[in-house]
């Protein structure tokens, strides 16, 4: 993305000389916020001490306040002294760091053009501005980041109650890696946005649009101090603002650190997937008669182009048949694969990794024609591939809080609101 100077007028922010006291978390009129600040009472918080790390704390620290990540619901990394640094030291949630997502100027006057409903074939990344704050002390403390304009610190906070137009969106920095690949592959698509029907987005412009309305209906006047509100729910994940409560649930319950697992980086993504692959078995190198007579009849009757467009627009494949048709060879299926067309969460297959494990296995990389891709493209089509029955179920943690996150952005629409503050 092409640098912008950061405009200190869209949000709220502190004075160069010295910073303000921190934001009220209750303000008049805030219902959300009322509810986050009744919940976050040091009494409630930390009942007779919770032991974190090896060590006693009677009193959160400031940062034990954080604000949750709006496309995944889970909490941001603070950079001050708080229960979950000291829970997971080092680089380990590097990936959960925060990420300012804002408009430029010129997002506004994109969206007085009927293009900007459809993203086909564009990328909107010229419309908005990543902040990376140096320091993020917690949702009453505030992000601390450097305008380059002046050259000097600022301390900024998610506030309703100023101009909501150019309101930031909090991400973590591995959830905006996965909604640029979302969108990238969701640009392929004629999409209208702003259908009636409710449109699904197609950029990250649109995204923005739908976060930022979350954040307002989540917190109508005041500084966010609350979970964002998600139409799923954010499929289950832990819902806290105070850390010390969210590490407690992680403790009670080692299955949900998943939630809290890199979605953008996931170690060794090609064996876990080229693994599951078999050989075809004998005799079912054809297709079956009637396939096969349809599929003369279509190559007799059908120009070779649009032969060529139905072969190439095989999307979205989602919940395809495990039965396979063997119309197309395994090479069609496998280069398919690996250029992300057909299964596009698994945006890093790499083949070079493929012919690797390969020639150290001794296989030929040249034949493919035994190879059952079909089938493997098959498999990681299913809803349920990572759960229960699914070939990649238990694989990956990294791998699932993926499909998870990649779920919800697909599942994201416009008018979807959640009407009950949720408690954090």
């Amino acid at each position: 993305m092409a640098h912008h100077p950061f405009n200190p007028h869209s949000w709220t922010i502190g004075n160069a000389q010295g910073f303000p006291p921190a934001a009220p978390q209750s303000q008049p009129g805030n219902t959300a916020g009322n509810i986050g600040a009744q919940n976050n009472h040091p009494a409630l918080l930390n009942p007779a001490g919770f032991m974190i790390g090896g060590a006693w704390h009677d009193e959160p620290e400031p940062a034990d306040e954080t604000i949750c990540c709006v496309m995944c619901g889970i909490p941001l990394r603070p950079t001050a002294d708080c229960a979950l640094i000291r829970e997971y030291p080092g680089a380990v949630l590097d990936w959960m760091r925060p990420v300012l997502l804002a408009p430029l100027p010129a997002y506004h006057e994109a969206t007085k053009l009927a293009r900007y409903a459809h993203a086909y074939r564009r990328c909107d990344d010229d419309l908005l501005k990543e902040v990376r704050p140096t320091r993020f002390l917690g949702s009453g403390e505030g992000f601390i980041i450097r305008d380059e304009a002046s050259n000097s610190k600022l301390k900024i906070f998610i506030d309703t109650r100023e101009d909501c137009k150019d309101l930031p969106a909090p991400l973590h920095e591995g959830c905006l890696q996965v909604a640029r690949q979302f969108c990238k592959y969701q640009s392929r698509f004629q999409i209208d946005f702003r259908a009636a029907d409710g449109g699904a987005p197609s950029s990250i412009a649109h995204l923005w649009e739908i976060w930022t309305k979350r954040l307002i209906w989540t917190c109508p006047g005041g500084v966010l101090d609350v979970p964002i509100l998600e139409p799923l729910n954010y499929l289950g994940a832990p819902l806290h603002t105070n850390l010390i409560k969210y590490v407690r649930e992680l403790r009670i319950y080692p299955g949900l650190q998943k939630y809290q697992a890199d979605p953008a980086n996931v170690g060794n993504l090609t064996d876990i997937v080229v693994r599951h692959l078999r050989r075809i078995p004998e005799g079912d190198t054809y297709p079956a008669p009637k396939v096969e007579y349809l599929v003369a009849l279509m190559e007799a009757r059908l120009p070779q182009e649009l032969m060529y467009h139905v072969m190439e627009n095989m999307e979205p494949f989602v919940n395809e048949s495990l039965i396979c048709t063997r119309v197309l060879p395994p090479k069609w299926w496998r280069d398919k694969l690996f250029t992300h067309r057909i299964i596009p969460w698994l945006w890093d297959l790499d083949s070079n990794v493929l012919e690797a494990t390969r020639i150290a296995q001794g296989i030929n990389t040249e034949v493919e024609s035994c190879w059952d891709w079909e089938l493997l493209a098959r498999q990681l089509s299913q809803s349920n591939v990572l759960e229960a029955g699914g070939i990649l179920h238990g694989a990956s943690d990294q791998l699932w809080n993926r499909y998870r996150i990649w779920a919800l952005l697909g599942k994201a629409r416009l008018g979807h609101l959640v009407y009950r503050p949720i408690d954090t």
